[in-house]
């Protein structure tokens, strides 16, 4: 009976799981735009991003930790001051955990992030120094966003290995399903009460 539940709650909540680690190495690193619904987020709502291959760009002895092949990059950052935010496709929330982040060609620059929840500015970091040659780990932990936007000085930045969850909004089951759960239970029940 236990086993049931359980094997019933599982299937209820599966939509649910959907932690990962962001690395776009399976996107065209050729600085096309992400799509929107990549990893299940949009991606441009405000300021274009891109994916490019990092790899020709890669200084010789730098610290690269976090950066693999394709990264994320604000393909117009390099215009003027800048933000670009990011959220659930479809609705729904995430938390932004931590990723690494860099310099883009145009040199060192400054980035910041803000949270909202419930359409409400709820986190403000600090300011992130991004400097040739590395790139840093920028690990926020904030829960239950709406939206993540990303504000920078005129410049481009790079990010990857970005950890997110995307919790999607909660699909209403239909009445049927209900039906067919109760049945189960009710189906369980009586067996037990037979045996």
């Amino acid at each position: 009976m236990k086993n049931l539940l359980f094997a019933i709650i599982l299937i209820f909540n599966i939509g649910n799981i959907n932690a990962e680690t962001i690395n776009f190495d399976d996107l065209p690193g050729n600085s096309d735009p992400v799509p929107d619904g990549y990893k299940g987020l949009n991606w441009n709502n405000a300021n274009s991003t891109g994916v490019i291959d990092a790899n020709p760009y890669l200084v010789s002895g730098a610290d690269y930790t976090g950066f693999k092949d394709n990264v994320l990059f604000n393909s117009f950052g390099y215009l003027a001051a800048n933000s670009t935010l990011i959220n659930v496709a479809n609705g729904g929330t995430l938390d932004y955990l931590s990723g690494y982040w860099g310099p883009g060609i145009t040199g060192d620059g400054d980035i910041f992030f803000e949270g909202y929840v419930n359409n409400i500015l709820t986190y403000t970091s600090n300011v992130y120094n991004l400097t040739s040659n590395s790139t840093t780990l920028i690990e926020l932990n904030w829960f239950g966003l709406d939206s993540l936007v990303i504000g920078s000085t005129a410049n481009v930045w790079t990010a990857d290995s970005l950890e997110i969850n995307v919790h999607p909004s909660a699909v209403p089951l239909p009445a049927a399903a209900w039906l067919f759960g109760s049945a189960i239970l009710a189906f369980a029940g009586l067996r037990r009460n037979i045996v």
